[in-house]
Parts: structure tokens; sequence; C-alpha cells
């Protein structure tokens, strides 16, 4: 009788998420998280310490944070309560539909937030 493969254990989608967001924090920020900084993170963004950019669809908002020094654009979704990825200010840019804000309206409102 053959022997069966053994199934590698699969990961669940927040689990992925976090991966991806580590990933990502690490490579564009240099920051290491643990699941208590993940955890801060959320929790800056459920308390109305970021700042909201852009509402990306039903699930999805794109917000700013101060992070370690670092200003920090985070897509975060609101189904699952966690972050998705990080982005550099001049990938958020990319991704803003140009509606009835400008860049300078955007940029000007993060900085008053932040002070």
């Amino acid at each position: 009788m053959k022997k069966r493969k053994k199934r590698s254990k699969r990961i669940n989608k927040d689990t992925s998420l976090k991966f991806h967001f580590r990933k990502r924090m690490l490579s564009r920020f240099n920051i290491e998280l643990t699941d208590n900084d993940i955890n801060d993170i959320v929790y800056m963004i459920q308390s109305g310490k970021s700042i909201v950019i852009e509402k990306q669809s039903r699930t999805k908002t794109l917000h700013q944070i101060k992070y370690k020094g670092q200003t920090i654009n985070i897509v975060y979704d609101k189904e699952r309560k966690l972050p998705v990825t990080a982005l550099y200010d001049d990938q958020i840019y990319e991704e803003i539909m140009y509606g009835t804000s400008s860049l300078h309206d955007i940029n000007t409102a993060i900085k008053d937030k932040l002070k």
C-alpha cells in the first residue's frame, strides 16, 4: 500500500494577513512587529488616533498613523479588524481616486492631525 503524503497545515486568512503586514512593515519601514505591536496599531485605528485618508471599499480603509517615530499608511480590514498592508506616501497617492479633495488638502489635514 502506497503511503500518503502528509498535507501541510493550511493557514487561515487572519494569519496570512498578519504575516503579510509584518513582512511589509519590515521591508518598507524596517520595523519588526510582535502580536502586541499589531494589537497596538489596531487599537490606534479603532480608537480614532489615526487619520482616515480614504475608504477603499466596504471593508477596507486607508489610515495614517505615527508609529515608532515614522508616519505609516495602513490599509485596514474593518471586517477582520486587522491591518492588511503598510504603504509609503508615494504609494497611497497612486491609490487615491482624485475626487473633491486635492492632494494638498489631504496633506494639510494629515499634518494638522499629527501635531
